[in-house]
């Protein structure tokens, strides 16, 4: 049960930081353009492609969501 108390508090956390990090018309669109690569991928049917799409786009969003956080706790100190 604590297990799962803190997953839901950590995907509580990562979405209030995904909504700020898309309150930008870069990021919007960054993230719109990931999406389309991988469903263009799928389109193909080329599952390489599709892995890669799929990679890529969460990369970014990690990195998104880790600038996002750090620029918050540094503007709290």
């Amino acid at each position: 049960e604590r297990l799962w108390e803190l997953c839901q508090l950590l995907h509580r956390n990562m979405l209030r930081y995904r909504m700020r990090s898309y309150y930008t018309k870069a990021s919007v669109q960054k993230a719109l353009e990931g999406h389309h690569q991988i469903f263009a991928s799928i389109k193909l049917k080329d599952k390489a492609k599709v892995a890669t799409a799929i990679r890529d786009h969460l990369k970014w969003v990690q990195k998104d969501i880790k600038e996002k956080v750090f620029s918050d706790q540094q503007s709290k100190s």
